[in-house]
């Protein structure tokens, strides 16, 4: 609080009040002078108000750097697995890893290539067709669950990513027409996986792409095959690299498949192997 001293200062002069006297006979007279005051002087004395300093204090902006999702392990002794168990399968997984379900209904895609292109056929519908599909799902024969009519229109889908979304395996099950149930078997030679293949990208040869073929039997008699498919560089195919299992049972056809879209997908083998090994089909041959 500003404070203000006043100092009043008055100063009166009193005159002095001077008599004269003089004597004479009979008579006495005496003169009065009087003063008069003088005017006060009147001194107002202000202090200056104080004026603090305030310190300012400098902040310093912080650029706050994104997180960097760091490469997913390829080390599986470093990563904690969870079992997934549905009606049709199980299988283990990262336990980090995203799960979605969803359904998948099939529906005629029209092919927007060249008819003439080789091996096409008006029958032969290839994987560019479904390309939407093949991306947000997986490498699957969406043609055969449409055109079969031993297959129901009705698919399931469930979908496991990793959290930098660069590896993903899903599972794509079709259920057979209750006519057909129990007469479908899986062929136990490589040409099925050919023919497939053949089928899904008719401008390439299997046996440049597709490797590591392998065909054998579950407990409960459940025919399964599995092989690796490794597109060539610059290929306008999703995805570029994955690992597919196949297998066929009384009520369901099975697919799998395993997806990397690192650069080195070697690097991830160990990891590729350990889920695929792991799934159990819920139904039996």
């Amino acid at each position: 609080m500003q404070k203000h001293v006043i100092l009043f200062l008055l100063v009166i002069s009193i005159g002095a009040i001077v008599v004269a006297g003089c004597t004479s006979t009979g008579s006495t007279n005496a003169t009065g002078q009087s003063t008069t005051a003088s005017t006060p002087n009147v001194t107002i004395q202000v202090t200056p108000t104080i004026q603090a300093t305030i310190p300012i204090t400098t902040v310093t902006t912080v650029n706050e750097t994104p997180e960097v999702i760091p490469p997913y392990s390829s080390d599986i002794s470093k990563i904690t697995f969870a079992r997934y168990t549905d009606s049709d399968f199980s299988v283990d997984y990262p336990s980090d890893w995203n799960v979605s379900k969803s359904i998948y209904s099939a529906y005629y895609c029209m092919n927007d290539e060249n008819p003439t292109t080789p091996g096409y056929t008006s029958s032969n519908f290839s994987n560019w067709c479904y390309n939407n599909d093949t991306q947000a799902i997986g490498p699957f024969d969406f043609y055969s669950s449409y055109s079969d009519p031993t297959i129901q229109k009705t698919s399931r889908v469930v979908t496991f990513t990793s959290p930098d979304e660069t590896l993903k395996f899903s599972s794509f099950t079709n259920d057979f027409t209750p006519n057909v149930i129990g007469d479908y078997i899986l062929n136990p030679t490589a040409d099925w996986i050919n023919a497939q293949f053949a089928l899904e990208y008719p401008d390439l040869s299997p046996s440049l792409y597709v490797a590591n073929y392998n065909y054998f039997e579950k407990s409960g008699g459940l025919k399964v095959a599995t092989y690796d498919v490794t597109m060539p560089e610059g290929s306008k195919y999703y995805p570029l690299t994955y690992t597919k299992e196949v297998a066929v049972s009384q009520h369901h056809e099975y697919e799998f498949a395993f997806i990397d879209s690192n650069e080195n997908s070697s690097s991830y083998s160990s990891l590729d192997s350990r889920i695929i090994s792991s799934i159990t089909e819920s139904d039996t041959a």
